[in-house]
């Protein structure tokens, strides 16, 4: 695909690879969190996402020969650091917005706690 694009050109790519969505096969899932950094070494730069899409906006702003042992390298790396990723994102990652919530606000975060114990009383 990159080699489609002439230097200067620019890409959009759709990286919604997350788990929940059925069509998607789970050995990809790694490249919800590193789709990037294969992009920097294909010759990418990116420019940011598209507002309301997960679509990002590359250009290809140098012709890069692919080291493919390295990709390779990066893919395995990638794939061996998901649960790790996943582990942070669904475990850690609340409690420390949490925590952040409850410093920067401490008069918001009880609110807030008080109405989901009303939901259950």
């Amino acid at each position: 695909m990159v080699e489609a694009v002439r230097p200067g050109g620019h890409l959009l790519i759709a990286n919604c690879v997350y788990p929940m969505i059925q069509c998607h096969i789970p050995p990809t899932f790694h490249l919800r969190y590193n789709l990037d950094r294969f992009c920097v070494e294909l010759g990418l730069e990116s420019l940011g996402g598209c507002d309301g899409s997960h679509t990002t906006r590359y250009r290809y702003s140098q012709i890069k020969i692919p080291n493919w042992p390295r990709l390779r390298t990066l893919e395995w790396r990638s794939k061996s650091l998901i649960p790790w990723w996943q582990l942070r994102q669904h475990h850690l990652s609340p409690g420390q917005h949490r925590m952040s919530v409850s410093i920067l606000d401490p008069h918001d975060y009880p609110r807030k706690a008080a109405k989901r114990l009303a939901l259950f009383l």
